[in-house]
């Protein structure tokens, strides 16, 4: 097993167990939702998009994205998720010259999220901040500067920006990343359009 792997390892466990517990709270929450007509649904797509975590290293993907949300009655700021991602390299964007340059994805996710809310009414900016587990494969690769690739099941941290326009029938418009810091990469979606209902 190699250090960085070792290093993560207890990440990677935490990650298992609270998305197990997002993966039970949605179960039962969907349960409860279906006795009580309550609950809180939201659907998001958009352009997914991946780039290193390194601040001065180039390179980046893009594909598409789709999530889905469920909050519990009255937990509304507590968000279940799942979704799938897909992004693909862009072979021109790691500089002149620079090869291999793959900085790509291919996963589904599970976890859960905190959204903070500022309390405007109508127009109401927010953020999200959770942490998760994705399925699939994840590449960092730009010349000879990082070289990562895993598959199987990564850790991520999400964290959201965005507006949540209206009430009863809410439009969110966003951005969100998760970091997978066993690839040195930034997974999510460069902008998402979601549709929430309430569950009645």
């Amino acid at each position: 097993m190699s250090q960085a792997s070792w290093h993560f390892r207890p990440l990677r466990r935490v990650g298992m167990r609270l998305a197990f517990f997002s993966a039970l709270g949605i179960v039962l929450g969907a349960g409860r939702a279906s006795a009580a007509n309550r609950g809180y649904l939201s659907v998001v797509a958009g352009i997914g998009y991946s780039d290193p975590s390194g601040n001065s290293i180039r390179g980046t993907g893009t594909g598409g994205f789709a999530e889905v949300d469920y909050s519990l009655p009255d937990l509304y700021w507590l968000k279940f998720y799942g979704g799938t991602l897909f992004t693909f390299p862009d072979s021109a964007s790691c500089g002149e010259g620079v090869s291999p340059c793959d900085v790509s994805a291919t996963l589904a996710f599970l976890g859960s999220k905190v959204r903070l809310t500022a309390p405007i009414p109508y127009v109401r900016p927010y953020i999200d901040l959770g942490v998760g587990l994705s399925a699939g494969s994840a590449t960092v690769r730009v010349g000879d500067v990082v070289n990562r690739h895993r598959a199987g099941i990564l850790f991520h941290v999400p964290v959201g920006l965005g507006v949540q326009i209206g009430n009863r029938w809410p439009i969110d418009v966003g951005m969100l990343i998760m970091f997978h810091p066993e690839v040195d990469g930034n997974f999510g979606a460069l902008i998402g359009i979601g549709f929430g209902f309430l569950l009645e």
